[in-house]
């Protein structure tokens, strides 16, 4: 894994981090927010990367269902003669 697609997993993770830790340790109650923004920003990251790859796992064709007809595979002509 390349050090681009490891930053690209684990920045919302090291957003959420940050944010806690700026909440935890800022003494004034508006030093919070910039945290609280950063918790929610990887909190939109994470559903968004879950929602895509949910979708992209929904496209892939279950084996049990190219074996009953209902799926075909892409690239795969699946004429009877």
């Amino acid at each position: 894994m390349d050090l681009e697609t490891c930053w690209y997993e684990v920045s919302p993770y090291m957003y959420i981090a940050g944010g806690t830790a700026s909440i935890f340790y800022a003494e004034a109650p508006m030093a919070r927010l910039p945290g609280l923004l950063l918790i929610a920003a990887a909190a939109t990251i994470i559903r968004l990367r879950w929602r895509h790859r949910r979708a992209e796992v929904a496209k892939i064709p279950r084996a049990h269902d190219v074996d009953q007809g209902k799926a075909d595979l892409p690239g795969v002509s699946h004429r009877r003669r």
